[in-house]
């Protein structure tokens, strides 16, 4: 899992990542090795 996931100022996300995991955005997330992040709930638009 993510090490790390933050908004910053700018409203950018960033995110830690362990060494070498391949990162994919689909499935109305972000898929980090084998775990899944998922967005699809935690999205606000302004």
């Amino acid at each position: 899992m993510p090490n790390k996931v933050n908004v910053n100022s700018k409203g950018e996300i960033e995110i830690e990542i362990p060494n070498n995991s391949p990162i994919l955005f689909k499935d109305s997330g972000i898929w980090i090795g084998s775990e899944f992040l998922d967005l699809s709930n935690n999205i606000n638009y302004l």
